[in-house]
């Protein structure tokens, strides 16, 4: 009798590993779809992976950001949460979650999340520049953008974007210097 509940456990603890295994190779060739902006079929696999393995975080964010893609809010905002849920202090999750509350103009929230992030790690130079996005064009604060922007460009000097952005704020302010300043290095780091 002991060989045979010996003989379950082990089958049950290779089933488990297969579909832990078989949940990764889905999650996996959903990324791949993801990157290469084939949304619909990314889903379908980051769904699978969550089926085959209800606690895997990392697909509820992924299946998240193909809501998000393709504008079903509602439905990004649970997977969004479920990630965080399973994971709490996710930071790609949060500066995601962050930008989507923006979107859905749901701002003091999408600041908490932010600001969430920087409390987690407090040198993460995307919650800068989306708190910086933010105040540039949801909330028209450009001081408060341009003071982040520059705490991502610090933390990360390469940061294309964030330097093309704070360029565009200084060029909406007439100060061609900072603004030409900031194109150049934009242009340095990927000409």
């Amino acid at each position: 009798m002991t060989k045979i509940k010996i003989l379950f456990a082990l089958v049950f603890v290779f089933q488990a590993f297969l579909f832990a295994q078989t949940a990764e190779e889905q999650y996996q060739k959903g990324n791949s779809l993801y990157d290469q902006a084939n949304f619909d079929e990314a889903f379908k696999l980051y769904d699978e992976a969550i089926r085959l393995k209800p606690d895997y975080q990392e697909a509820y964010y992924m299946r998240g950001k193909v809501f998000d893609v393709k504008m079903k809010f509602d439905d990004a905002l649970k997977d969004y949460n479920k990630a965080l849920e399973l994971k709490p202090g996710y930071v790609d999750v949060l500066n995601d979650r962050g930008t989507l509350y923006f979107k859905t103009k749901k701002y003091s929230d999408g600041m908490l999340d932010y600001n969430k992030v920087l409390e987690i790690d407090p040198k993460n130079s995307a919650a800068y520049y989306f708190k910086g996005s933010a105040y540039v064009f949801f909330l028209s604060v450009p001081d408060s953008a341009l003071l982040n922007l520059d705490k991502a460009i610090e933390y990360d000097p390469n940061f294309k974007i964030a330097l093309n952005l704070r360029g565009t704020i200084y060029l909406m302010r007439l100060d061609y210097d900072k603004a030409f300043n900031d194109a150049n290095a934009a242009i340095a780091i990927d000409p």
